[in-house]
């Protein structure tokens, strides 16, 4: 009797999500373009994708999280860092905006504006994938 090939327990599972748009996880940041080749030299040796980022994010399509926070702008100081009653209205500020955005965008996808993209809008979210690793 055979026994089935074991499961490597560090693979990506497929999992429902309410937000696929954002990814499959908080550090997925596609590059504009891919480049024509894998600019790791590990992947390059052995021919396939070994030096993915997290195990995920070929370095081709996608950037590093460290380089994708390197070039984005820096945020403004706290003009109040001494007032905690500021900082608490503009977190909850904040907060609002993003969920304004969020309900935005799932109000979109229930009008069918994102159905070749993610499928119809179900209540219990859709399957998000992880991204292929693909050499070149």
């Amino acid at each position: 009797m055979t026994h089935p090939p074991p499961v490597n327990a560090r693979d990506p599972k497929p999992y429902l999500s309410h937000t696929p748009w954002a990814g499959f996880s908080a550090h997925d940041h596609p590059r504009e373009e891919a480049l024509a080749t894998c600019p790791s030299a590990r992947c390059q040796r052995v021919k396939r994708c070994v030096a993915a980022h997290q195990g995920l994010y070929c370095q081709r399509t996608h950037y590093s999280h460290a380089e994708f926070m390197a070039r984005q702008p820096r945020p403004e100081p706290f003009a109040y860092s001494d007032n905690l009653e500021l900082r608490r209205e503009r977190l909850v500020d904040l907060l609002e905006q993003r969920k304004e955005r969020h309900d935005a965008l799932v109000a979109r996808w229930k009008a069918g504006e994102f159905d070749a993209i993610y499928g119809k809008w179900s209540a219990r979210g859709v399957l998000v994938r992880p991204p292929p690793k693909e050499f070149r």
